[in-house]
C-alpha cells in the first residue's frame, strides 16, 4: 500500500532535473514535484530562462523539457512545465 502525496525519492527528482537541464535555454531549475497516479508519476518543473525571451521562444523551451522529460524518465507519465524569468545575481 503507498501512502498518499508521497514524493519520489530526490534521486529520482534529480533525474528529471537533469534531463530539463539539456535543453538549450534552460538556465536553472527551481523546483521538482511529483505526483503518482496509478504506477506513473505526474511531474510539476519549474524552469528558469532568460526573462528577456519572448513568449513563443519560451514556450518552445518548455515544450522541449516536456518532451525530454517524458523520454528520458519512463516513470513519468506527464510533466507541466511552468516558465520563470531567471534571477541573474
Amino acid at each position: 500500500m503507498d501512502l498518499m502525496d508521497t514524493m519520489p525519492s530526490a534521486d529520482a527528482l534529480q533525474e528529471v532535473s537533469k534531463a530539463a537541464l539539456t535543453i538549450a535555454g534552460v538556465e536553472a531549475i527551481e523546483q521538482v514535484r511529483a505526483r503518482k497516479t496509478g504506477l506513473r508519476w505526474h511531474v510539476d518543473i519549474r524552469v528558469d530562462v532568460d526573462p528577456e525571451l519572448a513568449v513563443r521562444q519560451s514556450h518552445d523551451i518548455a515544450t522541449d523539457v516536456r518532451t525530454r522529460i517524458r523520454a528520458a524518465v519512463p516513470w513519468v507519465a506527464d510533466t507541466l512545465v511552468h516558465i520563470e524569468p531567471h534571477q541573474r545575481s
